[in-house]
């Protein structure tokens, strides 16, 4: 059997639909913007303009955002 690793794992984070754009940007490293983002989606604000949208990255690539910004939670309101 294969070792398992981080590598391996996908994590779900919900970004608001208009932060979608900059969130593959800062991936891509094209940019320092890092938009907020949740863990749990019944976490997310209330939004008028549309809501959230859930995206998988892998666990290499959650590292990476975490690293400028870490997740919002609503004990941060």
């Amino acid at each position: 059997m294969d070792k398992q690793d981080l590598k391996d794992i996908n994590v779900r984070i919900y970004v608001h639909n208009m932060e979608i754009d900059p969130l593959y940007d800062f991936i891509n490293e094209r940019t320092d913007y890092m938009p907020d983002y949740w863990l749990n989606n019944t976490d997310v604000p209330f939004s008028v303009s549309g809501g959230y949208v859930e995206i998988c990255v892998n666990y290499t690539t959650y590292s990476y955002i975490r690293s400028l910004k870490e997740h919002q939670s609503p004990l941060d309101i």
